[in-house]
């Protein structure tokens, strides 16, 4: 067994001495070598392999593009939102209460993944910046030695092309550069 999805809404206010049995998974976990997934969240799609480790009763298209979020209503309505325009996942990822996997570990999966060429990320807590950081870095790197050419084309000495690379350089500082796709709210 290699991962364990818990699939336990609200699991804070329905179970008693939540934090008791969170450790004890952490603990569980460790010592049978074997990741969680949640709890507090929607759960795992992959419609590729037809698979609905959810608690959303549908599966959507299959496409390229990775869908990750700690927030189980924001991915119940996009889900519900994406079903209904046709928009196609290689997977759907509700991290919940993040016990074990997180954003970074997600991002890293993902990107050994043939079928992922995106993300879209709902992110509203991150724990370790550099790491985060490093996984997009990663993912980026990947997708532009498999799949397709990542970022700006080579810029020329005008005017113009110095004032994209002063931008670029700003966006880097910043922590997130625009040309990953990353949108900031």
């Amino acid at each position: 067994m290699k991962g364990v999805v818990v699939l336990a809404p609200e699991y804070k206010y329905r179970v008693n001495h939540a934090y008791q049995i969170s450790d004890q998974m952490k603990k569980l976990s460790s010592v049978h070598g074997c990741r969680v997934l949640g709890p507090n969240f929607l759960g795992f799609l992959r419609p590729a392999k037809n698979l609905n480790a959810s608690l959303y009763p549908e599966l959507p298209q299959i496409g390229n593009i990775a869908f990750i979020s700690e927030s189980g209503i924001f991915s119940t309505a996009f889900l519900e939102r994406a079903i209904s325009k046709k928009v196609g996942f290689s997977y759907f990822i509700s991290l919940g209460s993040k016990l074990d996997i997180n954003f970074s570990d997600a991002i890293d999966f993902l990107g050994r993944d043939g079928g992922t060429r995106a993300l879209f990320l709902h992110v509203q807590n991150i724990n370790n910046g550099r790491r985060f950081m490093t996984a997009i870095r990663s993912f980026e790197y990947l997708r532009a030695e498999k799949d397709y050419a990542v970022g700006l084309p080579p810029l020329n000495q005008t005017l113009a092309g110095r004032m994209m690379e002063e931008t670029k350089i700003y966006q880097y500082i910043q922590g997130i550069p625009s040309y990953l796709g990353a949108l900031r709210s």
